[in-house]
């Protein structure tokens, strides 16, 4: 996806307050593979079991994860397509990590999104701060302003999106409405205290996910890059998947170890680097798939 250029036109809101759920998106890509004018009729609420808002919201990460192709299209995406035949019930987590890379740099869509893993470092924040400095940071972009309202609902979507509360909630099991990029494990709500604290995941993500995020960087075509690309690069992987200098390193020697005939770790000057094999970035996911499948 392509970054947000300045001047562009951002959107807020579209997810009606609710963050993806378990199921939505199995449903709405089965929506658009077999009956997409009903996806977007009055009938589309009872066909797909959801309240009206939550329609609309399905409608609006359908777009903004890139499964289905941008408005006026009511079709799946070849990244849907490709889902839908390799992973429909959204069981993988590599599914999930192509799903979240897509939701970071579709700041069309989702600029809190975009805003939070690319430009807000803070490790440890309260959900005030994190606004205070989301509004600044729109103010010295020139976006026409927009109601604290609509914006803290944007952030809280996000949050309640990916934290890991802590201690865990006393509810029924099969009322659990967490998201699945909570089990990304990449922030944590501290319940008590309201801290939030961000977090690498405590599992890698699946080597083929390095190069899918490289595309969204730019960087994928460029078969040979200093260290330094990957971590100071808009939609750098090392904010993509929120790992240190060190972490990100030892993930490219074990990506090495996988596919040491793509990638391998050099020496570029006076610094390290990698140099790998371009290939299209489905071209990526689908080798994920198919050793997923092994």
């Amino acid at each position: 996806m392509e970054p947000l250029q300045k001047g562009s036109e951002m959107q807020f809101g579209g997810h009606e307050t609710f963050p993806i759920r378990e199921g939505w998106l199995y449903k709405g890509l089965k929506a658009l593979k077999e009956a997409p004018d009903v996806l977007y009729s009055p009938e589309a609420s009872d066909m797909l079991g959801l309240g009206r808002n939550m329609v609309k919201s399905l409608h609006h990460w359908l777009i903004s994860t890139g499964l289905q192709d941008d408005a006026p299209s009511v079709k799946p995406s070849l990244l849907g397509e490709l889902i839908w035949d390799a992973d429909p019930f959204f069981n993988l987590d590599g599914t999930w990590w192509a799903i979240h890379i897509n939701l970071v740099t579709a700041a069309k869509h989702a600029a809190v999104w975009s805003w939070f893993f690319d430009t807000f470092h803070e490790k440890r924040f309260e959900k005030s701060t994190a606004l205070e400095q989301w509004k600044r940071s729109l103010d010295l972009q020139g976006e026409k302003e927009r109601s604290s309202q609509t914006l803290a609902r944007d952030l809280g979507c996000l949050l309640q999106s990916y934290s890991t509360v802590l201690p865990p909630p006393n509810t029924d099991p099969e009322e659990n409405l967490t998201s699945p990029l909570a089990d990304l494990g990449l922030l944590t709500h501290y319940k008590e205290s309201g801290f939030y604290r961000r977090t690498p995941s405590p599992q890698p993500p699946p080597p083929e996910l390095f190069f899918y995020a490289l595309e969204a960087s730019g960087l994928l075509s460029q078969e040979e890059l200093p260290f330094a690309s990957l971590v100071t690069t808009r939609f750098a992987p090392s904010s993509l998947f929120q790992m240190t200098r060190e972490l990100l390193y030892e993930w490219l020697l074990s990506i090495h170890q996988t596919y040491e005939k793509e990638l391998s770790v050099v020496d570029l000057a006076s610094e390290k680097g990698i140099r790998f094999k371009s290939k299209p970035p489905l071209s990526w996911l689908k080798l994920y798939y198919k050793r997923a499948s092994l």
